[in-house]
């Protein structure tokens, strides 16, 4: 029970840093493809986010 508690903490920082490290990436790739768009990396993380969610939501509800 305890290592199953260990193992779900590093997964959710693991998730934390890919989605950041992501959020970042691709916040510098939107940024040299369109130098003069007004580009908020904020919303991109935001919606990787919801995606992150939304994949885990859905897999919790298969395993019911």
């Amino acid at each position: 029970m305890k290592e199953s508690i260990i193992e779900s903490v590093i997964g959710l920082f693991v998730l934390i840093i890919f989605v950041s490290v992501l959020s970042n990436v691709l916040t510098a790739i939107l940024k040299d493809l369109q130098p003069g768009f007004p580009l908020n990396p904020g919303i991109i993380g935001l919606t990787l986010w919801l995606i992150v969610f939304a994949a885990i939501a859905k897999i919790l509800s298969d395993r019911r």
